[in-house]
């Protein structure tokens, strides 16, 4: 739609204008960049205001979600939609307090959260996600629990979809609970009568036979990921590894880059750098991956912070034995 046209409907112009400034493509700026881009977006927003013009309920979502990593925009924009008198459903709820999440304010998004309850707003599943992942991050296990369980008694119902599976799972490797984090995904997928501790064993057949069951929820990579990603923190590489390839073997999820930089990083590295290494390998070799420049770095680093310890234990040891020899003379 051309700008000079005379069908020009200014507000869709800048609905579209502010929709540009989307998360994936602010990566590079810096934190002075993101403030101009904030003031920018605010007297856009005014602008649209002033002219008599609606700032939709997407337009505000929208924003929030391009300055999530900005928690003072974020708050502006809110406070803005507060006193423009927008009217604001789930979704802006849902979306404020997901921003908060993401910057770590967690006692302003459980405020958000009793706004929304005190505005008579009916939370919905990605509700129920949001509370699981900040019950999570606050260390309080038993509340994610029973979040988690009040959308299972949904079933049926606009119940519980993969990304609050995710999320329990997430919480539960936050707390080092491997066993109920494998239990909780056997029973996502419809596997949760198997009563052993290698998942290693299950084929397409297996996979596609739990997920026919009532109630199995289809995992995704963000599944995998988080199980991954937690074996490998817990110093369970053998595991994370069976999870990728229970992925890609059994449920046809192809791994990408992310799925072996949640595995592979200096920490994991230097408590098993030949496992890791192994890693690097099995991405280009049998799922044709290249391995990226930090999975690359942090096995040079963490290889090379081996070799200096090796090198003082070795020192260490020679001059023990000199020691030893002095008192033998």
């Amino acid at each position: 739609m051309a700008l000079n046209s005379a069908k020009t409907n200014i507000s869709v112009v800048h609905s579209r204008v502010l929709r540009v400034l989307h998360p994936k493509y602010l990566h590079g700026y810096s934190g002075s960049q993101m403030d101009e881009l904030g003031e920018r977006a605010r007297r856009v927003v005014e602008n649209m205001n002033k002219g008599g013009l609606d700032v939709s309920r997407q337009d505000l979502n929208g924003l929030m979600n391009s300055f999530v990593r900005n928690n003072d925009a974020t708050d502006q924009i809110w406070q803005f939609a507060t006193l423009g008198g927008i009217t604001r459903d789930v979704t802006n709820y849902n979306c404020y307090i997901n921003a908060k999440l993401y910057g770590k304010q967690y006692e302003r998004a459980f405020e958000v959260y009793r706004e929304m309850q005190g505005a008579g707003i009916a939370g919905n599943t990605y509700t129920s996600t949001c509370l699981i992942r900040l019950y999570g991050a606050t260390g309080d296990l038993i509340a994610a629990r029973r979040v988690f369980d009040g959308v299972l008694s949904e079933l049926g119902r606009g119940g519980p979809n993969v990304h609050v599976y995710n999320a329990m799972l997430d919480v539960l490797g936050t707390n080092g609970l491997m066993e109920e984090m494998r239990d909780l995904f056997l029973r996502m997928v419809g596997l949760a009568d198997y009563s052993g501790g290698d998942v290693s064993g299950f084929g397409k057949d297996e996979c596609r036979g739990g997920l026919e069951r009532m109630g199995a929820i289809a995992p995704d990579r963000s599944t995998f990921h988080v199980l991954a990603k937690w074996h490998a923190q817990y110093w369970d590489l053998g595991t994370a590894k069976k999870y990728v390839e229970l992925m890609a073997g059994g449920y046809g999820i192809q791994p990408v880059a992310k799925t072996f930089k949640v595995m592979v990083n200096v920490k994991t590295a230097m408590r098993d750098f030949q496992g890791c290494c192994e890693l690097g390998v099995m991405m280009a070799e049998r799922y044709d991956i290249t391995p990226p420049g930090h999975i690359m770095r942090a096995l040079e680093r963490a290889g090379k912070v081996r070799k200096d310890m090796e090198d003082k234990i070795r020192e260490s040891e020679e001059q023990a034995s000199s020691l030893l020899s002095a008192f033998v003379k």
